[in-house]
């Protein structure tokens, strides 16, 4: 693995490199400037495998830094690290928000630091295993192949949607947070109701760029001020919201109802496509019953936006019977309306 490492502090350069070394990453590349560092991975041939980069540095800062990079297509979804001092919530957010896939404060634990480079490069270098195999199929089926790895129950990256992070990304960053003792966050998921049978109706590459206007339509619905939001697999998204939380599930299921509805989605034959949205439960970070575990925090988080998607599901199948019934007994009271209300406020 062919690592590069920036950062203007020479001696924090030599302490990675040592540190990278001693765990066996011999393929170093040490940078001070975040220009040469641009210019450096535009040359480089194979692309470097992992990138490693403070945030505080004279002429372009870090973030800005992996910002540039992300443009790079060689680049789009290597694994970048922020190792920092810079512990505070906003250069958190602003490094995840730019394309980071970890975050690791100064000063660094060996172990820990070579266990999150192991960590990131074995994910990537799992996604470019199937990406690879996919590309040696280079005939009229490639486009197939490569669509027949949209797994409806797993995690996708959503390319090019602004705001929208890797659910490995989000992990890592929930994490960070958690560290930093910064428990005024909350964990919030959404389910698009149905979504079985969305899978079906359009293609995987069509799925995909649905998905990605479903989550603008989410976060053009998101009444904070900060937003990130991750896409978890099986039409679940989640996001966090930052201080004291006073929303209702019903009011955002209504505000992202919606922005969804302007986007004015059809099917195949031009009809108008209906897609719905449950809320779940919000989960504070840090003192939900689940503990500190940030994985299954997020776990938590989407059963319960799965559950509220049921719920909500049979409550407008049951009210589909209720009007059926009254239309077919005009005149007719229908006494046994109450024993099927069982919707949220």
């Amino acid at each position: 693995m062919r690592i590069l490492a920036v950062d203007d502090d020479n001696l924090v350069l030599e302490l990675l490199a040592a540190t990278l070394e001693e765990a066996g990453h011999s393929d170093l590349v040490l940078e001070t400037s975040a220009y040469k560092a641009l210019g450096l991975l535009d040359a480089a041939e194979p692309p470097v495998d992992c990138i490693l980069l403070d945030i505080q540095m004279p002429e372009m800062d870090g973030i800005e830094l992996c910002q540039e990079i992300r443009k790079k297509p060689a680049y789009s979804k290597t694994p970048i690290i922020m190792i920092t001092a810079m512990s505070q919530k906003a250069y958190i957010d602003r490094a995840f928000a730019a394309g980071a896939t970890d975050y690791v404060t100064k000063p660094f634990d060996s172990v820990e630091l070579v266990s999150r480079v192991g960590m990131a490069w074995r994910l990537h270098k799992s996604e470019q295993d199937i990406q690879n195999g996919l590309i040696r199929e280079a005939d009229l089926r490639a486009e197939k192949e490569r669509d027949s790895f949209v797994n409806l129950r797993a995690p996708i990256a959503l390319a090019a949607v602004e705001g929208v992070i890797g659910f490995a990304a989000m992990k890592n960053y929930l994490r960070q947070l958690s560290q930093g003792g910064l428990i005024t966050s909350h964990i919030l998921a959404f389910h698009i109701d149905q979504i079985e049978k969305l899978y079906a109706h359009f293609s995987p590459t069509e799925f995909k760029d649905l998905l990605g206007q479903i989550a603008d339509a989410i976060l053009d619905g998101l009444p904070f001020d900060e937003r990130l939001l991750s896409y978890a697999g099986n039409g679940t998204f989640v996001t966090l919201a930052h201080g004291v939380y006073t929303h209702k599930p019903k009011t955002l299921e209504l505000a992202i109802q919606s922005e969804l509805a302007a986007l004015k989605l059809v099917d195949h034959n031009g009809a108008p496509l209906k897609i719905t949205a449950s809320v779940g439960k919000h989960l504070r970070v840090g003192v939900i019953r689940v503990g500190n575990n940030t994985a299954e925090a997020l776990h938590a988080a989407v059963r319960s936006a799965e559950q509220a998607s049921e719920q909500n599901v049979l409550d407008a199948q049951t009210q589909t019977v209720l009007s059926t019934h009254r239309e077919a007994l005009p005149g007719t009271q229908w006494r046994f309306s109450k024993l099927f209300s069982t919707g949220r406020k």
